[in-house]
């Protein structure tokens, strides 16, 4: 008997909605089975795994669009206030080379 504790923290373990390691899948798939589905363990078919399963892949797919619309927001809001980098570029780029009919030499 050893007295290492092999318990993770609180902190460390990923949140059964969203996280990617296989015990946060499987305790999403329980999860789905008990509050989802709502059927007795002894009634669950193969078909009641799969649609836990779906349904927990189903919540990942939703936190990354979320999080990647939340994130295009967030850019367009930036550039709405007036800074594109690319802009700045191109502007810089022709003020250094303006039309005088000849092509700058790269």
């Amino acid at each position: 008997m050893t007295d290492v504790d092999h318990t993770r923290p609180a902190d460390l373990v990923e949140h059964s909605r969203t996280g990617m390691g296989a015990p946060a899948l499987q305790r999403a798939i329980t999860d789905h089975l008990r509050y989802s589905i709502g059927r007795p363990a002894a009634a669950l078919r193969a078909e009641h795994y799969y649609r836990a399963l779906a349904l927990a892949v189903r919540d990942r797919m939703q936190d990354r669009r979320v999080a990647s619309t939340q994130t295009v927001q967030e850019v367009d809001a930036f550039k709405a206030k007036g800074y594109c980098p690319a802009g700045d570029v191109l502007a810089r780029r022709h003020r250094r080379f303006p039309s005088t009919g000849r092509q700058p030499s790269l």
